[in-house]
């Protein structure tokens, strides 16, 4: 029994670090094709790719010495990809609305209120009128976090921040940031946290990967599809620049593997979109 399991986790395993092998190669090739020099290359590389494959390792183990505590309790249900599908196009809807009007940049607090705040909540509705009406309650998702998980996702964050930082140096950092100071800063990352980081998140880790599961399929098998479908998702950012830019979506692989990692481990909806938003404002200010 021991070397049957012992074989299982090594092919999960070797299945795991194939995908993001290959999904590296996919991003290094889109750096290549959009990048003017070398060096631009390399700065593109090691500012993305290398600290999301970092930090996926780090996750695994972190884990595996039992730092933290893993979850084995996860939602499993066929239903919830019927909420997934209806809720995945409409987030598409609402991306194509949002990329389109160039919101996506740091706004105060008067335009959030009046623009963002009513479409936030309406959305918020919306996800959980859907899913009562699939009969896939929010309830059966864990929101709690715990200490040690808040600390792996500001290690996370620590990482990826300094890896920038060491990329770019201190004049790369978004001259918004400078002039504005920390207070924009936190009302942004603190509005990113509702929309668009926990509703992708109860949408992909929570909805996407307990439809998988409930198909029985494994972890592993799960998550690098989640992941895709997530990439996916991201098309509109890089649509303009032809089938060359699509491979960028490639990062949002990455980045939608490490998250999927972290629910399948920690089965909390909040720390994934915890890790989701400190991303999102780290990739925004360097």
């Amino acid at each position: 029994m021991k070397t049957k399991n012992s074989n299982k986790f090594l092919n999960d395993g070797v299945k795991e670090i194939f995908f993001i092998i290959i999904i590296f190669i996919v991003y290094v090739i889109y750096c290549i094709n959009i990048s003017y020099s070398k060096d631009e290359i390399i700065l593109k590389v090691l500012s993305s790719g290398v600290p999301v494959i970092i930090n996926i390792i780090l996750v695994t183990l972190l884990f595996k010495v039992n730092f933290i505590k893993e979850n084995k309790k996860i939602y499993a249900d066929k239903k919830a990809l019927i909420s997934f599908t209806i809720l995945y196009l409409m987030n598409i809807i609402y991306n194509l609305y949002i990329f389109s009007s160039n919101s996506i940049n740091y706004i105060d607090l008067k335009e959030y209120l009046i623009k963002f705040l009513p479409k936030q909540i309406l959305m918020f509705l919306i996800v959980i009128i859907i899913m009562k009406f699939t009969k896939c309650s929010i309830k059966n998702f864990k929101f709690k976090a715990n200490a040690k998980e808040i600390f792996l996702v500001l290690l996370l964050s620590v990482v990826m921040f300094l890896f920038n930082l060491v990329v770019y140096g201190s004049n790369g950092i978004n001259i918004y940031i400078i002039s504005n100071g920390v207070t924009i800063l936190m009302f942004n990352i603190i509005q990113g946290f509702f929309v668009p980081a926990l509703i992708e998140e109860i949408l992909f880790r929570g909805l996407l990967i307990s439809g998988l599961k409930g198909f029985s399929i494994n972890d592993e098998s799960v998550n690098i599809i989640q992941s895709i479908i997530f990439a996916i998702t991201h098309f509109f950012m890089y649509i303009s620049m032809g089938w060359i830019g699509m491979l960028g979506m490639s990062n949002q692989a990455l980045i939608g593997f490490l998250l999927g990692k972290i629910y399948l481990k920690t089965g909390s909806i909040t720390i994934c979109a915890l890790c989701h938003v400190l991303i999102n404002t780290l990739y925004s200010i360097i």
